[in-house]
């Protein structure tokens, strides 16, 4: 995906005095990356567009399993480094999502802060508090981080992926180098720490330090929390539903924008099971009858292990062809997976794996949800899919 990354320190145990088990250290490098991004990359960045995955070899093996003890980082702060080294023409306003995506989550599951927007090269630098990004609190701190997935946007707000927009060009190729320095409760970022930095031209004084206001910044409204927490376990009719992590064959992450007030039937399957199969023909048989209810639509999540089966399930949409189900609001035919009234999906488990929070423990599985965000049925059997959800829709708008 990548085609030209660096990695600058990643390792420095020596320098910081770091060792995962024994630490008692106030600030350790996160990661420290250098890399080319280009408009073929973000639109090929699997499993979603525009992001960069700092994984493996690009992310620091010796950061603490526990950021809560024996040094607390999880109420310290993060200092984010941003070199922009390339930048097109433009000035086209640009900014970093920095996701931090944990061995276990809780409620949407990871959390995520960013770099200063920024407009021309140079170098950018800021301190956040680690209890202030956004959905902090949804990462389980003391079982630790397993990746960082940085995300290319313009300045709109959550929904400005870059490559999405007309004028990628003022966006694509770049060239950066991110780093991400955890400091421990009541520490002080120290650059000397870290080696080869140029100085900083955002004009900010790098002692001032995470004690002065910063500017606030509009919600990102591409990274809005769910309508409640998130279940691990068993889920019941009447609570929430939680939060759906997943993504569309385009890329598309904010799926609970597809709900619109419908009721949404939920499904979780798997590409190799026969039991599967025969809820996939059961859902047809349901779509086709609700062609023109427009308060009523279907969620299907895959929950194979995508990583090596994303090729296999873009056959099998694609396998399914053209359809027509006689809708009046879209007659006529199309491919499979533009349905506007059936959404399919890939469940990204480096983020946060919906089908524990649903508790589903076998598939397929099945859920209703209802216009107000609960659930209306769990685990509907596949011969009572279409019976369960024309009694749902008996109710009066």
């Amino acid at each position: 995906m990548i085609r030209s990354h660096s990695i600058r320190a990643v390792l420095l145990a020596a320098a910081l005095g770091l060792a995962a088990s024994e630490s008692r250290a106030e600030q350790f490098v996160l990661f420290d990356v250098t890399f080319t991004f280009t408009k073929d990359d973000a639109d090929h960045a699997r499993p979603s567009k525009s992001h960069y995955y700092v994984k493996g070899k690009l992310i620091n093996p010796d950061r603490p399993r526990d950021w809560t003890a024996p040094v607390d980082y999880r109420n310290g702060t993060v200092h984010i480094r941003a070199e922009v080294i390339e930048k097109p023409p433009g000035g086209a306003p640009t900014t970093w999502t920095i996701c931090y995506i944990p061995n276990k989550g809780k409620g949407n599951g990871y959390g995520c802060t960013g770099t200063d927007i920024y407009t021309k090269e140079g170098v950018y630098e800021k301190d956040v508090s680690m209890t202030k990004f956004w959905e902090n609190d949804s990462i389980i701190w003391s079982e630790g981080i397993k990746q960082m997935d940085l995300v290319i946007k313009d300045d709109s707000g959550g929904g400005g992926h870059a490559h999405k927009r007309a004028d990628h060009e003022k966006f694509f190729p770049t060239k950066m180098r991110i780093t991400v320095v955890q400091v421990s409760a009541g520490s002080k970022y120290d650059s000397s720490l870290i080696p080869n930095l140029p100085p900083r031209t955002d004009g900010k004084d790098e002692k001032a330090g995470a004690d002065q206001p910063k500017p606030k910044k509009a919600a990102d409204p591409a990274l809005k929390p769910s309508p409640g927490p998130a279940a691990l376990g068993p889920v019941r009719v009447g609570q929430t539903a939680p939060h759906v992590v997943a993504s569309t064959p385009d890329g598309n992450s904010d799926i609970e924008s597809y709900y619109r007030n419908r009721f949404v039937l939920l499904t979780f399957w798997n590409l190799d099971d026969a039991a599967s199969a025969r809820q996939f023909a059961e859902l047809k048989k349901t779509r086709r009858r609700l062609a023109d209810e427009d308060r009523f639509m279907i969620l299907s999540v895959c929950a194979n292990e995508m990583a090596d089966r994303w090729d296999d399930w873009l056959r099998f949409l694609e396998a399914e062809g053209k359809v027509n189900y006689g809708d009046e609001d879209r007659p006529g035919t199309f491919r499979f997976f533009e349905d506007h009234k059936w959404v399919n999906t890939f469940q990204d488990g480096s983020h946060f794996v919906s089908s524990e929070a649903y508790g589903v423990d076998h598939l397929p599985e099945a859920f209703l949800i209802g216009p107000d965000r609960k659930l209306r049925a769990v685990r509907i059997p596949v011969d009572e899919l279409g019976g369960v959800v024309a009694e749902a829709l008996k109710e009066t708008p």
